[in-house]
């Protein structure tokens, strides 16, 4: 019993790693003082509302590991219920191969291209600067460029709470 709850328990935290990631950034609304009239305020360049926001993810093992690639998979799945999303993986994608897979979906036009695992860094960062109009993250990654970032977890918080519910649990 003892072995399935911590089974549970730790596939809830990588979920909730992996979806605290992938969550948008609600952005605080100027004050109204501080806002421009409307005729002086340019237009926003914001995509057509029929778009949808095209991810690429690019994955070092198969989505079916049941763990680091099955948990990313999934993560994206699950804003494709919730946001309009054009949604294409690559899984079993080794280091050589990491930047043709880039290339491929930056000329094919994806806004996000997701490398999950740091090893992903150094290919988006020699690829990015051929594709400014695509953004590239790297989860675990240690980069950061002008449409390059890292997506890194906060592993600390969910460590306390699985500590803390191991210490509440045990006799």
């Amino acid at each position: 019993m003892k072995h399935k709850f911590l089974l549970v328990l730790s596939a809830l935290l990588v979920m909730t790693l992996v979806f605290s990631a992938c969550a948008p950034v609600a952005e605080e609304a100027a004050p109204a003082e501080e806002a421009a009239p409307a005729e002086e305020a340019a237009p926003a360049e914001e995509a057509p509302a029929d778009e949808p926001i095209k991810i690429a993810l690019v994955l070092s093992g198969p989505i079916s590991d049941a763990s680091w690639n099955a948990s990313a998979y999934n993560a994206v799945t699950a804003l494709e219920d919730t946001y309009d999303i054009e949604f294409q993986y690559s899984e079993n994608v080794d280091l050589p191969g990491s930047e043709p897979a880039y290339r491929d979906y930056a000329s094919r036009g994806f806004d996000l291209i997701i490398g999950h695992g740091f090893e992903f860094g150094d290919p988006a960062m020699a690829v990015a600067p051929d594709f400014p109009d695509s953004n590239w993250g790297v989860v675990m990654g240690i980069v950061e460029a002008d449409n390059v970032t890292s997506l890194n977890f906060r592993d600390e918080e969910p460590s306390y709470l699985a500590a803390y519910l191991a210490a509440f649990r045990s006799e």
